[in-house]
């Protein structure tokens, strides 16, 4: 089976270039979290903070719109699903 990423691999291309301000990615952290464009725990915006500006990868170090969606995802994951699976799979 063929697939044709070519639209999606220059999506990923164009947000690796769109770079941010450090206003800008708090600003969307804090509209994300804040006021509630995302349905996920407040608390969740200290981790996506920190993940953004203290990227743990060298390759997401760039200020862009692709490491700031990168830092979504770890972060989103230490929420309390993230625990009730993890006590799952340890019992």
């Amino acid at each position: 089976m063929q697939r044709n990423f070519e639209p999606m691999r220059r999506q990923v291309e164009s947000w690796q270039k769109f770079e941010f301000t450090d206003v800008t990615a708090k600003v969307v952290i804090y509209e994300t979290f804040v006021e509630g464009k995302l349905e996920a725990p407040k608390h969740l915006a200290r981790a996506l903070h920190d993940l953004y500006f203290e990227p743990k990868y060298d390759e997401f170090g760039s200020r862009t719109i692709w490491s700031l969606s990168n830092a979504f995802r770890p972060a989103l994951k230490t929420g309390p699903d993230s625990s009730i699976q993890g006590d799952c799979e340890a019992g």
